[in-house]
C-alpha cells in the first residue's frame, strides 16, 4: 500500500500550506483535491469518494476534531483513514486528534521532504488495523 497512488481530500484553509502540501503529494503520485473549510469538506466527501483524508484541525467554520467525530460515525466515511495536518502540538492536542478519530498527526510546519511518506505510512498503519478486525 505504501507505494499506491491514493485520492486524498486536503483540508487546509492557508493558501501557502494548502498549496504546499497540495504539490508535495502530488509529486509523490497522489491524486489530491482540495479544500478550504470544513463545509466543503464534508460536501465533496458526499460527493466521491476518497482513499484517505488529510485534515487541518483549526478550520475557519466546522473544527476538524469534529469532523472527523461526524466521519467516524458515519458508515460511509467511518473506515477512512484521517491524518490530522495541524499547528496545534501542545500538550494533549495529539490525544484529543487521535481520540476523535484521526489516525495520525503531523505538525507544521511539515517537513515537505517526508511528508508524502508520512501520510502514506499512517494511511497504510489505519488500513492495516481495519482489515485485521
Amino acid at each position: 500500500m505504501g507505494d499506491q497512488p491514493l485520492s486524498i481530500l486536503l483540508v487546509e484553509d492557508a493558501p501557502v500550506n494548502r498549496e504546499l502540501a497540495e504539490i508535495v503529494l502530488t509529486r509523490a503520485g497522489h491524486s489530491v483535491q482540495s479544500v478550504e473549510t470544513g463545509q466543503a469538506a464534508l460536501e465533496a466527501l458526499g460527493a466521491h469518494e476518497y482513499d484517505a483524508l488529510a485534515l487541518d484541525i483549526r478550520l475557519p467554520d466546522i473544527d476538524g476534531l469534529e469532523i472527523a467525530r461526524k466521519l467516524r460515525a458515519d458508515p460511509k466515511t467511518h473506515d477512512m483513514p484521517i491524518v490530522a495536518i495541524t499547528a496545534l502540538a501542545m500538550k494533549g492536542d495529539r490525544e484529543a486528534a487521535l481520540e476523535a478519530g484521526c489516525d495520525g498527526y503531523i505538525t507544521k510546519p511539515v517537513n515537505t521532504r517526508t511528508l508524502a511518506k508520512d501520510v502514506a505510512k499512517i494511511i497504510a498503519e489505519a488500513q492495516k488495523h481495519r482489515n485485521t478486525k
